[in-house]
C-alpha cells in the first residue's frame, strides 16, 4: 500500500541568512498534511462513494494564546487501495483509502491548535449524511513534536454510521 509520506519543506523567511537560519529567527512554517478516511468496502476506489465532505475544509489554526496563525482549505479527493487484510478472505477489492490534502504557511508558534470546518454542502440537511468532519475535534501540537515530523500534520476521519463499514 503507498503510504501517506508527504514531501514536506520547511519555509524559513529570514534576510541574509546564507548557511540556515539562526536560533529563534523562523517566522513562518510550512505545514503539509492531509484528512484521510479509510473504507473497508469490496469495491474498486474509484467507484466506491468518498464523501465529498473531505474536499473543502477549512482547517483554522491558533497559537496558545488562541492568537490567529493561519487557515488551510482540503483539495480534491485522491484515493489509494488498502492492503488485504484479516476479514477480507475472499473479497476483490481490499478497501480504500480517500485522501484530501492542504498546505498551510503558519507564523511560528510554541504550539498550534487546528480546528476543522466542514464546507456547506447546498440540499444537504443538517445532521443528515457524513459528520466525520464534525467529529474530528479541536487538536494540539507541540512545535518540537511538529517539527519531528518533518512539519506533516495527517488526520484521521472516521466513517460515520451512514458511510460506515
Amino acid at each position: 500500500m503507498k503510504s501517506l509520506a508527504l514531501i514536506v519543506q520547511l519555509c524559513l523567511v529570514v534576510g541574509g541568512c546564507a548557511m540556515g537560519p539562526a536560533a529563534g529567527s523562523i517566522d513562518r512554517v510550512s505545514v503539509e498534511g492531509a484528512l484521510f478516511l479509510d473504507l473497508h468496502v469490496d469495491s474498486p476506489c474509484a467507484t466506491a462513494d468518498a464523501p465529498p465532505e473531505l474536499a473543502g475544509v477549512t482547517l483554522t489554526f491558533t497559537g496558545p494564546e488562541g492568537e490567529s496563525l493561519g487557515e488551510a482549505v482540503t483539495g480534491p479527493i485522491g484515493h489509494e487501495p488498502l492492503e488485504f487484510g484479516e476479514g477480507k478472505e475472499g473479497w476483490q477489492y481490499p478497501g480504500c483509502r480517500f485522501v484530501s490534502l492542504y498546505s498551510a504557511s503558519l507564523s511560528r508558534a510554541d504550539s498550534y491548535t487546528v480546528s476543522f470546518r466542514a464546507a456547506a454542502r447546498p440540499g444537504q440537511d443538517a445532521g443528515v449524511g457524513f459528520t466525520g468532519i464534525d467529529e474530528l475535534g479541536e487538536q494540539t501540537i507541540a512545535y518540537e513534536e511538529l517539527e519531528a515530523n518533518a512539519f506533516a500534520w495527517d488526520f484521521e476521519v472516521a466513517p460515520s454510521y451512514v458511510v460506515g463499514h
